[in-house]
């Protein structure tokens, strides 16, 4: 980083010593009265009086190179540069061997910002006069400017050796060594300046900045509130004063700083920026996200002020923004890793999964030690069906940081998939083991023991989990299912309307909801409590099967098939192979009931998943098979269903409640 360092404007030239001539006023006006005249209006600071007497000078003499030079002096007080360059050209044309007009139009070339000028004349003039300190001063700073760090160092090491008094000197070799980040020469080189110049506020200025990037934010602070006492409105220092105490966290006054640089400079990006980041850090963001926008509306290629703008929008749950300001910042910088997790964690909220896990690659590919991000792609995966995948983030999550808790819970959540329930239990045992008040390893470990057919502890993981969060929308639908499991169809009940009041958009609980209605013979109560989980969350397979068999049931088995036909023929990749979509596919007459069956044994990865497979394949089977009128058929194959033991399947429930409808018939 080149540290900020204030532009000096063109020198004061004692313009009168570059004519020896009289002052006396001669009748006919003469050369001599046009160019005194213009000098003494020049000294006195009347620069547009001067250049009209200098207009007069060069029609009088118009090979004259000294008028050509004072003219353009007074020109580059008032900010005329380019017409200040022109009459130093046109000077050096008259006499190419003075060096002082070849410094004066690199000046001028400097307040342009055309540095690679600058060090074209500052060189000429230093080939003609090697001891002109001045012009190494400000070829140093050019070369500076343009990443020429060694050059710089060099020209101001020359100009100190001509003139050790030199305060801008020091300045700027201070800044020469900040670039190549030798901190401690810095230092010591704007401790000089301001020995030299003790009310330099732009040695305080960048001392301070030297002292930010050495984690000194007390000594940076104090040279920051230096540089302010002796200039009051030096908005740079009135910035990074607010930075620094932003970055030690305190923030209300790093805001007084914030609103004080931009009031200074209303069209400072980076200051509109900071404190936009410092409404984010109050958790007040829709103020931040003007900030934003402001700075942004400065500089539309702020990349970072877009990513922030994104994450603003992310944490007022406005995940569409979030995505789209997300993905201008990557358009941007594509190598900004942390707007490519931002937009995949908003694709993640928006179901978006497949657009979540490319985002998450990026991230992952960018910064491979990004725990979160893996964690999240892992989660991504699940969703999907791909639990390999989804394992295998998650491992890495945990090996990245084995301290998470969060990570050991949503692994153990995946093994559950793979019907590794000893594993999910032993996952949340390390997530509770290392934070008690991980109300989600409860649940996690809840689930497990649910699917262990160990009810009772199963319900004595939920109350914990309730204990520690009495809003956990989860414990209560897990509650619910375990309770329909135990054939407690009002508890069960009652704990899915909890779920549902605490959280109205839980897919889950309606899920839930619609296995103890149907349980229940409530077959259009049930249905639509499945069509609400399937609106809320459109990767719902259990709840998209239940309302094939519902509908079924209801006499509307065409339509149900239509429609279940073309969700499994929009499925893509690893959906397209997960065993839900496998369900589905014999229920939609695509595969025969012995194949069907075949495939529960044959694709499982264990022996415990064989069996749970094949549960929900017995389950499936029979109930085809009732709706098709076979009662004898469907018997058998619930019976089978039932004799798997695997009460902690709904499948399992179902059948158990369908045989004893069975039986009473």
């Amino acid at each position: 980083m080149i540290p900020h360092v204030r532009r000096f404007g063109l020198p004061l030239f004692v313009v009168c010593t570059l004519c020896s001539c009289s002052r006396e006023k001669l009748n006919p006006i003469t050369f001599d009265d046009c160019f005194n005249n213009g000098v003494n209006e020049s000294e006195s600071g009347n620069y547009t009086n001067a250049i009209i007497d200098f207009d007069k000078a060069i029609e009088l003499n118009p090979t004259n190179a000294d008028v050509y030079t004072s003219r353009g002096i007074a020109k580059g007080y008032l900010k005329d540069y380019a017409g200040a360059i022109d009459d130093f050209s046109a000077a050096i044309h008259a006499n190419s061997g003075d060096p002082y007009t070849y410094y004066v139009r690199a000046n001028a070339e400097f307040s342009l910002g055309n540095h690679a000028a600058v060090i074209a004349d500052d060189s000429q003039a230093i080939q003609l006069n090697p001891r002109y300190a001045p012009a190494y001063l400000v070829r140093g700073y050019s070369r500076l400017q343009m990443g020429d760090y060694a050059g710089a160092l060099a020209d101001e090491n020359t100009t100190i050796a001509l003139d050790p008094g030199n305060a801008n000197a020091y300045l700027e070799r201070g800044s020469a060594e900040f670039a190549v980040k030798n901190y401690n020469s810095a230092i010591a080189d704007y401790d000089k300046t301001i020995e030299l110049a003790p009310h330099s506020a732009e040695a305080y200025y960048q001392r301070g900045m030297v002292e930010t990037m050495r984690i000194d934010y007390a000594g940076a602070v104090a040279d920051f509130d230096s540089a302010i006492e002796f200039d009051p409105k030096y908005q740079d220092a009135y910035d990074a004063r607010g930075n620094v105490k932003f970055n030690v966290q305190k923030f209300d006054e790093a805001m007084d700083d914030f609103n004080e640089a931009i009031e200074l400079n209303p069209n400072d990006a980076v200051a509109h920026f900071r404190r936009g980041n410092t409404w984010a850090a109050l958790k007040n963001y829709p103020p931040a996200i003007t900030d934003f926008n402001k700075a942004i509306e400065l500089n539309p290629r702020f990349a970072e002020a877009y990513r922030a703008c994104g994450s603003a929008k992310y944490n007022l749950s406005d995940y569409p923004g979030a995505i789209a300001e997300c993905t201008k910042a990557i358009q941007l910088n594509p190598a900004d890793g942390i707007a490519n997790f931002l937009r995949g964690a908003a694709q993640f909220h928006l179901g978006k999964y497949d657009e979540a896990i490319t985002d998450f690659e990026n991230t992952i590919r960018l910064n491979p030690q990004d725990a979160e991000a893996h964690n999240l792609c892992g989660l991504a995966e699940g969703r999907l069906g791909n639990d390999d995948g989804a394992l295998a983030d998650l491992n890495k999550a945990v090996a990245l940081q084995s301290s998470n808790t969060l990570y050991y819970a949503n692994r153990g959540f995946i093994k559950i998939h793979f019907i590794d329930f000893e594993g999910a239990e032993a996952d949340c045992a390390m997530a509770i083991q290392l934070s008690t008040t991980n109300f989600y390893a409860d649940d996690v470990d809840g689930i497990a023991k649910r699917d262990l057919k160990h009810f009772p502890e199963a319900i004595a993981d939920l109350n914990s989990a309730l204990r520690t969060n009495p809003q956990d929308a989860l414990a209560y639908v897990n509650l619910g299912i375990v309770k329909n499991d135990l054939k407690d169809y009002d508890g069960a009940a009652a704990d899915c309307e909890e779920a549902i009041k605490l959280d109205p958009a839980n897919a889950q609980a309606y899920d839930a909801l619609g296995c103890i209605q149907s349980n229940q013979r409530q077959f259009t109560p049930a249905l639509q409590s499945f069509q609400k989980a399937l609106e809320l969350d459109p990767l719902a397979d259990d709840a998209r099967l239940h309302i094939w068999l519902v509908r079924s049931r209801l006499g509307q088995q065409k339509d149900a098939t239509n429609d279940l036909a073309s969700y499994v023929s929009s499925l893509r990749s690893s959906q397209a192979d997960y065993w839900p979509a496998q369900i589905a596919r014999f229920l939609i007459g695509t595969t025969k009931e012995q194949d069907f069956l075949t495939l529960a044994s044959n694709s499982a990865r264990n022996p415990k998943q064989e069996t749970s497979q094949l549960c929900q394949a017995e389950y499936y089977a029979g109930m085809k098979r009732l709706v098709a009128g076979d009662k004898n058929g469907a018997t058998t194959l619930l019976k089978k269903c039932v004799k798997t033991g695997e009460k902690g399947y709904s499948e399992y429930a179902g059948a158990d409640v369908e045989l004893a409808a069975l039986k009473g018939q």
